[in-house]
């Protein structure tokens, strides 16, 4: 999984929109959802600095965005490591 596919999945089971994100990390108004949409397309990439802040808003590790691309083992371990633990209806057994 690339970056701009860590941030969207991230920030979309957080529950923000672009502009919501996008103005948390101190962008305008205007342009707010237009950078985060061109960070989770690949378009641009966010500066080291600016992915620690997005991972301080959406409460997961740094490391979940600058690490290896995990395999799918990995990449389900890593979902469920920044689900969060006190809102049970997030995960649905069966």
């Amino acid at each position: 999984m690339v970056l701009g596919e860590r941030i969207k999945r991230i920030r979309t089971f957080r529950g923000l929109t672009q502009r919501e994100l996008g103005l948390k990390l101190g962008y305008e108004e205007r342009n707010a959802d237009v950078r985060i949409a061109q960070y989770e397309s690949g378009y641009r990439v966010p500066k080291n600095n600016t992915l620690m802040e997005m991972a301080k808003i959406l409460n997961v590790n740094y490391i979940h965005f600058i690490g290896v691309t995990p395999g799918c083992a990995e990449d389900i371990m890593l979902t469920f490591l920044w689900l969060d633990e006190d809102d049970r209806s997030t995960i649905h057994l069966f």
